[in-house]
């Protein structure tokens, strides 16, 4: 007679360990064939778990394990937590105690962490079930994988942050402008009428030097304007130019 193969064996003891763990639950769930039917078969997107009385998990799905990285045996061993992001777990833990001291649903956001570093964020929805005396006898619940709606939110809130910092630096542009322009328009005003004058060499050197300067910086505010700011930003900061140096040619 040949001996079992491998694959035989492996699946005989998963058989085994599943019987087990249908044999727990069948103790603390009174309508146990209906419900057991329900969590075995079910081939849901979401992750099946049960409880008892104390919050040990009795029983968890193949999605369940996917999502948390660990094998079944893992998860109802007192050894799921393991799964959890280690900046959850703490809190994680002492909420899921109070909810099956209280006796009362969990509904609660987290993340799993499994083995090979991928994080998964989950929706964990839990309620309660009692026996026909109306006794706690644990929780059913369902992990649902919201990984993308999360990093939908940090995409949100981080194109809210840079789009507050470009508003920010606009308006300081904005401003920097305003009080540029302000001189900048006084001395290009004053260097026409000097230009008009009868101005020895040198003092005229020096007029045609400040001219060029501020023919620089003139240029360098029309560069600033052409940064990579909002369209209606680069026309207020058009329009601010041209009323300054209109308002310096009504000077001359």
């Amino acid at each position: 007679m040949s001996k079992p193969s491998k694959r035989t064996s492996k699946r005989k003891q998963k058989t085994r360990q599943e019987a087990i763990q249908f044999k727990r639950v069948q103790t603390i769930l009174p309508d146990n064939e209906r419900r057991l039917r329900s969590i075995s078969s079910i081939c849901a997107p979401v992750g099946i778990f049960l409880s008892d009385v104390e919050g040990k998990c009795l029983f968890v799905n193949d999605r369940w394990c996917n999502m948390a990285g660990i094998s079944q045996q893992a998860a109802t061993s007192r050894e799921w937590w393991c799964a959890l992001y280690p900046a959850d777990r703490d809190r994680v833990l002492k909420e899921w105690r109070d909810a099956t001291k209280d006796e009362r649903e969990f509904i609660r956001d987290f993340r799993f962490k499994n083995p090979q570093g991928i994080v998964t964020w989950v929706l964990c929805n839990a309620i309660t079930l009692h026996n026909d005396a109306g006794e706690l006898t644990g929780h059913l619940g369902t992990l649902t994988d919201i990984t993308e709606l999360k990093e939908a939110e940090v995409a949100l809130r981080i194109t809210t942050i840079v789009d507050q910092h470009r508003k920010t630096t606009e308006r300081m542009l904005l401003a920097l402008m305003s009080e540029i322009y302000d001189p900048l328009t006084a001395i290009t005003g004053n260097v026409v009428l000097l230009k008009d004058e009868e101005l020895s060499s040198p003092i005229r050197a020096c007029v045609r030097e400040i001219e060029v300067s501020a023919q620089k910086i003139d240029t360098l505010l029309r560069k600033l304007i052409r940064l990579d700011l909002r369209p209606s930003t680069v026309a207020s900061a058009k329009r601010l130019r041209k009323s300054k140096l209109a308002k310096a040619a009504r000077k001359k």
